[in-house]
């Protein structure tokens, strides 16, 4: 573990612990904020639509934290960042990438996994429905693995138009999930009464996506750190 934990601070340094902490203080306080909203003003129109609008917008961030690590990681395989000449010439620099990508993997699931369980607890302790945590948990893996096969693509237009093309996805199925007839919402478990298939079928993709980005990334990042 000591390896892995010392190939990512090769790229990265000394991550400043008291900067993350709060960083996860801001964003842990972003969720307690939106469930105090939805629970003090519950049947009020406007503030309903903010709250959820803002639990979306929740959904969408919290994998993204995470993501910035594994998305930085990968720019130093592209000879054309600055830097990434230093690195190679470190010996076994490919060994070196090769665990720190593994430990950045770890480490951004790690993170976007206790964001969402403090966005479940505070939204289940508060009789909210945790729905959204449920779609952010499905971008979290599908970012990640998209970002894993992505990540040695040097044209970066191309890893954009991924990414956003994952976000307009999950936009369109979390807009669909907060909408709601006259008369009530679309909650979780109404639509797993309904169309329980889709739940599974969604969460099953995401997973199956970051394992095979994860396993693709690994076998090929010795050959992708000393390419020319």
């Amino acid at each position: 573990m000591k390896k892995y934990v010392n190939a990512f601070r090769m790229f990265f340094g000394r991550c400043n612990l008291s900067t993350m902490v709060s960083f996860l203080a801001v964003m842990a306080g972003m969720i307690i904020m939106v469930a105090g909203l939805e629970t003090a003003t519950a049947g009020g129109d406007f503030t309903a639509g903010m709250t959820a609008g803002m639990s979306i917008m929740l959904a969408g961030v919290i994998p993204l934290t995470g993501l910035i690590f594994l998305n930085a990681l990968y720019a130093y395989a592209n000879p054309a960042t600055p830097g990434h000449k230093y690195f190679l010439s470190i010996p076994d620099s490919a060994e070196q990438f090769r665990r720190a990508v593994i430990a950045a993997n770890v480490f951004s699931l790690a993170l976007g996994l206790v964001l969402s369980a403090v966005m479940c607890v505070v939204f289940t302790l508060l009789h909210i429905d945790f729905g959204m945590t449920y779609f952010g948990l499905v971008i979290l893996f599908a970012l990640l693995g998209m970002c894993n096969f992505t990540g040695y693509v040097r044209n970066i237009a191309v890893r954009l138009v991924v990414i956003c093309g994952l976000f307009a996805f999950t936009g369109f199925a979390a807009g669909f999930f907060s909408a709601g007839d006259d008369e009530e919402e679309i909650t979780l478990g109404m639509l797993y009464e309904k169309a329980p298939w889709l739940v599974f079928v969604l969460a099953g993709t995401a997973l199956l996506l970051f394992a095979a980005g994860l396993v693709y990334s690994i076998a090929v990042s010795r050959r992708k750190w000393v390419r020319e």
